[in-house]
């Protein structure tokens, strides 16, 4: 990476091997250049899936307890508090949409 790395949001997953963050490599994105990664301690690989996009505020990031998913959350704002509901599937990559306008907790068992 550059001479400039913004790391925030740091969640180890339930078996100590990954560690999902938001990172920015870029100082004068701000907010906005923030992408969500997720390191691979052993093999200490970084794998970057997605940015906030308009977003600016990470309102939750969550493993799952079996750490094979991720809860995101994203909200604008506090004057327009829209916000969105992500799950990522690290092995795939693929991200699904669960809700809008709410924030996430954490998983239930």
């Amino acid at each position: 990476y550059p001479d400039y790395v913004f790391l925030t949001s740091l969640v180890w997953s339930p078996d100590g091997e990954s560690i999902a963050f938001w990172m920015s490599t870029d100082k004068n994105a701000g907010y906005m250049g923030r992408r969500l990664a997720v390191l691979d301690v052993s093999t200490g690989t970084t794998v970057e899936y997605c940015s906030v996009g308009s977003f600016v505020s990470v309102a939750g990031l969550f493993w799952s307890p079996d750490g094979k998913y991720l809860l995101i959350g994203l909200s604008n704002n506090a004057k327009d508090l829209h916000s969105v509901v992500l799950i990522l599937d690290p092995t795939g990559g693929e991200v699904f949409h669960l809700a809008e306008d709410y924030f996430p907790e954490g998983w239930l068992k």
